[in-house]
């Protein structure tokens, strides 16, 4: 899950970010383990890694990460619809 996570986010946001989301999964998985959960069960309870890739570059973009704003993501939203995309602050 987090390796999968991990190459979501590269390219896509900076390393801070991915080293933060990195750090904050292992230690959900860890400590839900701890607390009597298997770690497939907890990786179940998750959101595919490439929607949640998806929400956390959206949110670093809005944070204002320098890397997250010229993602293929962001690019393919200016796609469909460059005057919405474009007039977003």
């Amino acid at each position: 899950f987090i390796r999968e996570l991990v190459l979501e986010l590269k390219q896509n946001v900076s390393e801070q970010v991915i080293l933060e989301q990195k750090r904050f999964y292992e230690e959900y998985i860890l400590t839900e383990v701890r607390g009597g959960k298997t770690e497939e069960e907890v990786i179940a309870s998750l959101s595919e890694p490439r929607l949640l890739a998806k929400s956390i570059i959206d949110a670093a973009e809005a944070g204002g990460d320098h890397v997250a704003r010229s993602t293929p993501f962001r690019y393919a939203e200016m796609q469909e619809d460059p005057v919405s995309f474009l007039s977003v602050p």
